[in-house]
């Protein structure tokens, strides 16, 4: 009975022993893991602050695309009527240059300045007065 005894204090002090190491161990992997979650925690802060900012900055990005592009748009715009207008020119030197007059809308269009022009000088004169 002694023996039977002994033998099993000894399983049960080698059990015991084990159980403190395991113990100590999960202690030492508990704060390990606490550790990480709040490194986690701080690294997905940071993540979703970053992101944040790339959001932002994509749609500002958008925004400066959007406005080139209608900048772009009105340059083309303004290139076409600045041919057209060059265009007119060509043809009205042209037709000068052969003794021809202007092209009636051109005519027109002179008319229209030199009214406006006049209007413009007995507006002045009237203001002076």
């Amino acid at each position: 009975l002694e023996i039977n005894l002994t033998r099993k204090e000894e399983k049960l002090l080698e059990k015991e022993f084990i159980y403190e190491q395991v113990s100590r161990m999960m202690e030492k992997i508990s704060v390990k893991a606490e550790n990480g979650k709040e490194e986690t925690l701080i690294l997905a802060k940071k993540m979703n602050t970053l992101q944040e900012k790339i959001k932002s900055t994509t749609q500002k990005i958008m925004a400066l695309i959007a406005e080139l592009s209608m900048q772009q748009a009105f340059a083309i715009k303004l290139q076409q009527e600045m041919r057209d207008k060059e265009q007119t020119i060509l043809c009205i030197v042209s037709r000068l240059e052969k003794g021809l007059p202007p092209p009636r809308e051109i005519e027109q269009d002179w008319l229209r300045v030199l009214r406006d022009e006049k209007m413009h000088a007995i507006a002045s004169e009237a203001k002076a007065k």
